[in-house]
């Protein structure tokens, strides 16, 4: 995942890209494609064109799927012996009996008009390593680090943007409420605990 998708840092609960977007995601835990009929795909698939249809131009949108094999069942201690000694008697056989999970993860991608890490592209990379030897790449080294204004500009694309992105995430999880009741909008460690 992380050779697709490569994360430079957070804003807020979003997490920025090496190349200058915002990506937001959402987790729909409990989704197996094996447990769906071929229609009940067909309709899933569906509905999604439609939601991804509607995000902003520019937008991409990637989707994985993650299979969990031995999921331990951890049943809360109760009070009456009698009631805690069945739960933990159901505990032990459901974990005897190698449960499965899965989530669907969809992520959303809003680029930005401008690079705003700019300093961190590979080309302004090729550019600081010439600037001894190369005015032009000295000059836009100068720039880039003098530009307040760049650095302003980026601050309020950044802001307006998050906000965007959080407003698309709302929207598109009460739209995949409709497939899986059971979904909610990643936080940034999830985030980097996904792409790492």
């Amino acid at each position: 995942v992380s050779e697709f998708v490569r994360l430079y840092g957070g804003y807020d609960s979003q997490a920025l890209s090496m190349g200058s977007s915002l990506i937001g995601g959402i987790n729909l835990d409990g989704i197996s494609p094996n447990s769906l009929t071929a229609d009940e795909r067909y309709q899933y698939t569906k509905l999604l064109r439609s939601i991804y249809q509607l995000l902003p131009e520019g937008s991409v949108a990637y989707q994985y799927y993650a299979h969990y094999e031995g999921v331990k069942v951890e049943l809360k201690p109760r009070k009456n012996t009698r009631s805690h000694m069945l739960s933990q008697r159901r505990e032990g056989f459901l974990n005897e009996r190698k449960l499965t999970t899965g989530s669907l993860f969809h992520f959303f991608e809003l680029p930005f008009e401008a690079a705003l890490n700019k300093v961190s592209s590979p080309e302004f990379l090729g550019h600081l390593f010439s600037a001894p030897f190369n005015r032009n790449s000295r000059e836009i080294v100068k720039t880039a680090f003098l530009d307040r204004s760049a650095v302003t500009v980026g601050r309020e694309a950044l802001e307006n943007n998050s906000a965007q992105l959080d407003a698309e995430l709302k929207r598109i999880s009460a739209l995949l409420g409709l497939v899986s009741p059971v979904n909610h909008v990643m936080s940034l460690q999830e985030k980097w605990a996904f792409f790492r």
